[in-house]
């Protein structure tokens, strides 16, 4: 990709609903476990503390990452990964069935695995966050498909039951470049009239 593709990229709608989403996580809770005591602090205007060896509390996810990557604290399994291969066997079993609906995610399901994943690596839990990665992928990669193959229908329906905001995000902009791809292709012209 070009520098001026790239660049029309990182500008368009569909970038910028989607980092919005991303950002918006950070500041969603997550549970970290103290390693060493923490003196009463304020970090970028919130203030924590004073917490113990040991306690277990939940944090803004910027700065739980934070003190992960120091070395302070420790990500706390919040079952993320049970919740992921559950997912994941849903989505397969669906797909296998041939069925063309996207299962249920609870929200936010995307940043809480996305997160938990950063946590792990920070935390230098290698192996772990391999095999949760592959499993996050592959059902990344089912559902993108049913996305994908809904956005090929001559009636492109109007939205996708139980997708997340993430994958919302995504079916709108497809759906938008898609239409006038068809457009394009059957004789409409540039200005939007019929060429027939």
């Amino acid at each position: 990709m070009d520098g001026v593709a790239r660049a029309a990229w990182l500008r368009s709608d569909c970038t910028v609903r989607l980092r919005s989403l991303l950002l918006a996580s950070l500041a969603e809770q997550s549970r970290v476990k103290v390693k060493s005591g923490i003196p009463e602090t304020s970090l970028a205007g919130f203030k924590f503390g004073p917490l113990r060896e040991g306690e277990t509390v939940d944090l803004p996810r910027a700065l739980a990452l934070v003190l992960i990557a120091s070395g302070s604290a420790e990500p706390v399994d919040e079952g993320v990964e049970i919740e992921l291969y559950r997912a994941q066997g849903k989505e397969r079993a669906a797909a296998q069935s041939g069925a063309p609906q996207l299962s249920q995610l609870r929200p936010g399901f995307y940043r809480k695995v996305a997160a938990s994943l950063v946590a792990m690596e920070l935390a230098g839990m290698d192996e772990p966050e391999r095999r949760i990665l592959s499993v996050y992928q592959d059902l990344i990669t089912l559902r993108l498909q049913k996305i994908a193959r809904s956005l090929g229908y001559t009636s492109v329906p109007a939205s996708m039951p139980n997708a997340t905001e993430e994958e919302k995000a995504l079916f709108d902009c497809a759906s938008e470049l898609f239409r006038r791809w068809r457009e394009i292709l059957v004789g409409v012209d540039l200005h939007g009239g019929s060429v027939h």
